[in-house]
């Protein structure tokens, strides 16, 4: 018999009255954007996509024009009251690749301690035009240099970038296991998997 142990993650995304952009660094047991926005959805205006689709009410019933939630994407997401989202499973792999196109898109900040948003996105400085954060924090050129007016990023949030063109990265690697009860992601039990006879 050999028993390996899964850390569980909680994370929780404090949400604001208004727009802010979000993402997760938990991978929620049911992807269906109802499932994962449960607990908040009655302080809820509405969820969008990187592609403008919506998850929004409309008279007494949610309409899901997203579909699951993308862990490779952000979303914007637009509340009435303050509420606190919490999803407890599995931590995403941080060096999961994330696909950019040639546009506008929200992204997602996979991996669960802070990082420089300049030393984050390094590798795809080439083809950035800027990065915007939910408080209009910008990362962007001036001249030869780089101004990084959004500091680190941060475990559920999104962040709103444009592309010259298109590219991939992978957040670079990190010692989350050390940060981890330093942020609002936290392990909060072990769960024995049992494998073999």
């Amino acid at each position: 018999v050999e028993l390996t142990y899964q850390d569980v993650v909680q994370q929780q995304i404090s949400l604001e009255t208004g727009y802010q952009f979000i993402s997760l660094s938990v991978a929620p047991d049911d992807l269906n954007i109802e499932s994962v926005l449960a607990d908040i959805l009655n302080s809820l205006e509405f969820l969008k996509d990187s592609d403008a689709n919506l998850f929004r009410k409309i008279g007494p019933n949610w309409v899901n024009n997203i579909g699951d939630w993308n862990l490779t994407q952000g979303y914007l997401i637009k509340m009435s009251a303050a509420a606190t989202l919490t999803i407890e499973n599995q931590p995403v792999d941080p060096q999961t690749q994330i696909n950019l196109t040639r546009t506008y898109q929200f992204i997602p900040y996979l991996p669960i301690n802070p990082q420089d948003a300049l030393t984050a996105w390094s590798t795809i400085l080439d083809n950035l035009a800027f990065a915007k954060d939910s408080d209009a924090n910008l990362l962007r050129q001036i001249g030869p240099n780089w101004i990084n007016n959004i500091g680190n990023l941060n475990a559920g949030q999104g962040y709103l970038l444009k592309m010259n063109a298109d590219d991939t990265f992978v957040y670079p690697e990190s010692s989350q296991a050390n940060i981890i009860s330093e942020l609002q992601n936290t392990i909060v039990r072990h769960y024995p998997e049992v494998s073999g006879n």
